[in-house]
């Protein structure tokens, strides 16, 4: 599955790509890829986190 995680109401942080196990009793997470990252508007720049 692809996924595009969000901050606020909608704005696109990125791309994402899970892959899972399912039977019908149980559902795993087997792999999970990062794709790629989007750039944030300027007004949202103060979430990210700065390394130490």
């Amino acid at each position: 599955m692809e996924v595009t995680p969000v901050v606020g109401p909608h704005i696109e942080v990125g791309k994402d790509h899970l892959t899972f196990s399912i039977t019908p009793s149980k559902v795993n997470l087997k792999n999970f890829k990062y794709l790629e990252t989007y750039e944030l508007p300027p007004h949202w720049q103060d979430i990210i986190k700065k390394s130490k």
